[in-house]
């Protein structure tokens, strides 16, 4: 899309990928947080919106939840390899 900015996050380990957040340790939750939290920032200072591209479906639902849970605003799509 025009108005957003996408960010590719290729899993190449699903069972061990960082972004299945629901499977990690509180303190990696909180690293892939903080990393939304700013991206979400910086774009809604220049009126753009941030889209996530994962090629993991799993991961994708466990981060689509963990946002909606915390209110950040990113949009989670699988994107096949």
């Amino acid at each position: 899309m025009k108005d957003a900015l996408q960010d590719g996050k290729c899993v190449l380990t699903p069972n061990n990928s960082i972004y299945r957040v629901y499977d990690k340790p509180e303190f990696l939750r909180e690293n892939i947080l903080k990393e939304a939290i700013e991206q979400a920032g910086a774009a809604k200072a220049n009126g753009l919106r941030i889209e996530w591209l994962v090629t993991d479906k799993t991961a994708v639902e466990q981060l689509t939840k963990f946002f909606s849970e915390r209110n950040v605003n990113i949009e989670v799509k699988y994107f096949k390899e």
